[in-house]
């Protein structure tokens, strides 16, 4: 019988055979949400079985990125399972309902890579497969609400969450944000306590001194662990105050507020692994997006050039959530 890993991650009791690299294990007092199985595949659910068949209801959406065009679907004949292999590296098998999930890994795929591809890709699936829409976001708190910053890849976003985090306000999540709605608001659980810096921005913010490791998903990237301070002050995270689209940059800054329907259209643009979809997901996604843009106000924002006026954007961004 191996050894049990719990963690808590996006407001999910996780537990796993292998440990999750970055994470800090966390005894869980209840039943988890989700196990993960890592290292094989169960005989009964082997690729080479025949009851794996192409997808009839999941798809690979046309816009895909190459990396997501990549990925090979299956799906059990009568259903509850879902295969996807990349690349012939990882080959992850999801049970319908999101509670378990199967991963084999090649062995040119080393722990770092691994966290990456479960705390990223993997649980954005999940996620999905249990209801939950999750954004591709850095999301920051300020004064016990979360603010959260969306915008195309290599926008900035984790950058500004990593310049807030310089000046004392937390990274709640950084590249995954998970709306949870309650009775009294959209809530943002807390992610991994990583963030993932362009080798620029790193060293602007950090510091030659301070240890990085290089990003498993991109080399150009380095990784800094970050205190996860808003873990222990709320567990069941934070109730978010707004959203930021990161519209580009110039010689000033600009904030202007955005009506519900064009912040509707841009967040449904930015679901984590939107690609990878059913009917029903994107049904769930539509309904949770526009609740979300009816009460929580949105803006573009268009920074200022340079790495030595973040401060100055942050300083401006939380005093208006002060």
């Amino acid at each position: 019988m191996p050894d049990w890993y719990d963690y808590v991650l996006y407001g999910l009791q996780i537990e796993t055979n292998a440990p999750i690299y970055g994470l800090t294990h966390t005894v869980i007092r209840e039943r988890a949400d989700v196990t993960i199985y890592s290292g094989a595949i169960p005989v009964e659910l082997a690729a080479d079985s025949l009851e794996w068949v192409a997808p009839h209801q999941f798809r690979v959406t046309q816009d895909a990125p190459a990396n997501a065009a990549q990925q090979y679907l299956r799906e059990w004949r009568d259903g509850g399972y879902l295969e996807l292999t990349y690349e012939g590296q990882i080959t992850v098998v999801f049970a319908l309902d999101g509670s378990r999930v199967w991963v084999s890994w090649s062995t040119s795929i080393d722990e770092p890579l691994r966290a990456f591809n479960v705390m990223g890709p993997m649980m954005g699936i999940v996620l999905r497969l249990r209801g939950i829409t999750p954004l591709h976001a850095s999301v920051i708190a300020i004064e016990g609400q979360a603010v959260a910053f969306v915008g195309a890849s290599g926008s900035g976003k984790s950058t500004l969450a990593a310049a807030f985090d310089q000046l004392g306000y937390p990274i709640l999540s950084d590249d995954l944000c998970v709306l949870t709605f309650t009775d009294t608001g959209v809530m943002i659980p807390p992610g991994s306590p990583r963030i993932r810096l362009l080798a620029d921005a790193a060293q602007a913010l950090y510091g030659e001194m301070v240890p990085y490791e290089v990003s498993p998903h991109r080399a150009d990237k380095r990784e800094y662990a970050v205190e996860w301070k808003t873990a222990q002050a709320s567990p069941l995270g934070l109730p978010l105050a707004a959203i930021y689209f990161l519209e580009g940059r110039s010689d000033a800054i600009v904030i202007t507020p955005m009506s519900e329907r064009d912040a509707l259209f841009k967040l449904l643009r930015e679901v984590y692994t939107r690609h990878i979809t059913t009917i029903y997901n994107d049904a769930v996604a539509f309904q949770d997006i526009s609740m979300l843009v009816k009460h929580i106000p949105a803006y573009s924002l268009i920074s200022e050039q340079g790495h030595n006026t973040l401060k100055k954007l942050c300083h401006m961004i939380a005093m208006r959530h002060s």
